[in-house]
């Protein structure tokens, strides 16, 4: 009997492999449901992803958690319906954490389809994708958008990333679906990208999964840590350079496939709103900059019943986050052309008219004699108005009434009389106490949310040389900040 030639017998070496790995893969399924490979049996709902390291399992429905809340996913594995098809007039893409996602609360109840319902109610044909996950970074949403944001064509994108950007790199708890690898997430991705397409087919296998998860061993995991101490730099997940990188990558995207961006400081219980990175980033791009814990913090909230724990907010926290971003979101979709065409007819002055609301003594640190404008109001006072113009500023703006001081004179910076903050430029009235003293009325493009013309900020002068006087009202008062110069000094930092 003859041998077989050799291509045949590489051939029936091939079928056999082959056999032999399809029913050990049809027993794998038989015996391990998608619960039991996934590496983070808390969190069984999370499947791996080669580029973005996990998401939910694709096309969820109904799926229940181990803390009760029901979990649906699209085809892109978000915590969202259905993406539409075609896409709406309006389409926001809020990518983020876990307070994005939606930890503890329902999906209806997150901002994001909360700012949905706002913007459906107004009368937008609009729609708003939750591309939160839990435990995710900026580099994952980086990564995000680069693969999805030309399909999915926003015209608006909200970023809310911080408090897991720095966490120690490796880390894993039980709210955490990462691995415990020495690699910063940058480094994980560049290592996984050539390999995209085999890990897909892998992660697809439920053999290869079980017998990774017991390679693995992964220990039983530590409670979450919810705290907000600061970790060495260099050991984080997402170093500054890094974070730095993504935010200019996101902000290219955004450019390039037509959409505004909207970065938003994260609200944690005890966080000031100040972080080097994100305000930096703010003052040098074109992005919309929301501060909320300075929102938080001018509305009064108290920390009693807006938070869960000291990092996720509950679903009241929820409501007054999509009360803060709404008419920032709306204001950005009108600015699009595309998207501002499926919107409801503009009110009077809307996208130009913000409430401005009053600073008060407390929350500037190095104020004298500020007055808030009720106390003004039980004396005797003049009104001075006019407008605040500020072409393409990306942050909130301060209007402070202060001792005028002529120009051969330094100034201490320090806030008298009173001051206001405006959203976004437009119409202002403010009350002044009457005095025969000569003022000055200064704009400031509040970059760290702190009220005060911090180092690198642009601000605008009105004084008419010393002859602003607060002994009579004035009207049709004029404060353009497009073009100013930013204050001396090194560039903000928290």
């Amino acid at each position: 009997m003859s041998t077989p030639p050799l291509y045949r017998r590489l051939l029936y070496a091939t079928a056999a492999v082959l056999g032999i790995m399809g029913t050990a893969e049809g027993i794998a399924r038989w015996v391990w449901s998608p619960e039991a490979v996934a590496i983070n049996p808390s969190l069984a709902y999370l499947a791996d992803h080669p580029t973005l390291f996990w998401t939910l399992r694709p096309s969820l429905s109904d799926y229940v958690t181990v803390d009760g809340f029901t979990l649906t996913s699209n085809r892109l594995g978000l915590r969202d319906d259905p993406i539409s098809d075609p896409a709406p007039a309006a389409r926001v893409l809020s990518m983020g954490e876990s307070t994005t996602w939606g930890h503890g609360v329902e999906a209806e109840q997150t901002y994001s389809q909360r700012i949905e319902r706002q913007l459906q109610a107004d009368g937008w044909d609009a729609e708003v994708i939750n591309a939160g996950i839990g435990a995710w970074t900026i580099w994952q949403s980086y990564v995000f958008l680069a693969e999805h944001g030309a399909a999915l064509a926003p015209d608006v994108v909200m970023l809310y990333h911080l408090h897991n950007d720095q966490l120690p790199r490796g880390v894993a708890d039980e709210n955490n679906h990462l691995y415990q690898v020495p690699h910063t997430d940058r480094q994980l991705h560049e290592r996984r990208r050539p390999y995209r397409r085999p890990l897909a087919l892998l992660y697809q296998s439920r053999l290869y999964l079980a017998l990774r998860n017991h390679m693995l061993a992964l220990p039983d995991l530590p409670e979450a840590s919810d705290t907000m101490e600061p970790v060495v730099v260099g050991e984080v997940r997402v170093p500054m350079a890094d974070r730095r990188q993504a935010l200019d990558g996101i902000a290219a995207i955004c450019q390039s496939i037509g959409a505004r961006l909207v970065v938003i400081m994260p609200v944690y219980r005890g966080h000031t709103g100040r972080d080097r990175v994100l305000v930096e980033f703010a003052f040098s791009s074109a992005a919309r900059y929301a501060n909320l814990p300075v929102s938080k913090h001018e509305d009064g909230i108290s920390d009693a019943g807006f938070y869960l724990d000291p990092i996720h907010p509950t679903a009241e926290g929820h409501r007054h986050i999509a009360s803060w971003l709404h008419p920032i979101v709306e204001a950005e979709l009108r600015q699009n052309p595309d998207s501002a065409r499926g919107g409801p007819a503009p009110r009077e002055d809307r996208s130009q008219s913000c409430t401005s609301t009053p600073i008060q003594h407390a929350e500037l640190s190095s104020s004298e004699g500020l007055q808030t404008q009720d106390r003004i109001k039980t004396s005797a006072y003049v009104s001075f108005s006019g407008t605040v113009s500020c072409e393409g500023c990306a942050a909130p703006l301060v209007l402070r009434a202060r001792p005028f001081v002529p120009p051969d004179q330094p100034s201490d910076g320090k806030v008298r009389y009173t001051a206001l903050r405006m959203p976004c430029p437009g119409p202002f009235s403010i009350a002044l106490p009457i005095s025969t003293e000569s003022i000055a009325l200064e704009v400031v493009v509040d970059r760290d949310g702190d009220g005060l013309l911090s180092a690198g900020e642009r601000s605008i002068v009105l004084s008419e040389d010393g002859q602003l006087i607060a002994d009579q009202s004035r009207t049709g008062l004029q404060l353009d900040a497009t073009a100013t110069v930013s204050a001396p000094g090194a560039p903000v930092s928290p």
